[in-house]
């Protein structure tokens, strides 16, 4: 038969698993950048750590596959976003009336001259009547 846990004991045990399997994808880690896990570390350790991730980075960015996300020019405080939505805003509100605008203007052309063309089409079809009869 089956024994039954507490969810106590299910909670301390999947705790303990996660423990382990967090650990083994730090050693997992350790050792593809060549560092041996079982050792302590140590500061110098450390710094060589870092010292392999800065050149990582450096050469990355000069091939051109990374860039940074932020740089300190490109960051803007609130009041200039606010600024340039408000601009932005304005732009486009500026853009529908003259949509808007040329819209209303292009039927008005057009009806002109469908008028136009049907004045002259009237006008040419009674000068034949007459010329006619």
């Amino acid at each position: 038969m089956r024994k039954k846990i507490s969810d106590e004991e299910a909670d301390k045990l999947l705790e303990e698993q996660y423990i382990r399997e967090a650990k083994e994808m730090e050693a997992g880690l350790l050792r593809s950048a060549g560092i041996d896990p079982e050792e302590e570390s140590e500061p110098e350790a450390e710094e060589k750590i870092k010292a392999g991730y800065d050149h990582l980075m450096a050469s990355l960015k000069r091939k051109g596959q990374y860039r940074e996300r932020y740089s300190e020019d490109a960051i803007i405080n609130f009041e200039d976003w606010n600024r340039k939505m408000e601009a932005l805003r304005l732009e486009t509100e500026k853009r529908k009336r003259t949509h808007l605008l040329v819209k209303r203007g292009g039927v008005l052309a057009a009806g002109f001259m469908m008028a136009f063309l049907t004045g002259m089409t009237l006008l040419a079809n009674i000068k034949n009547f007459f010329t006619i009869v």
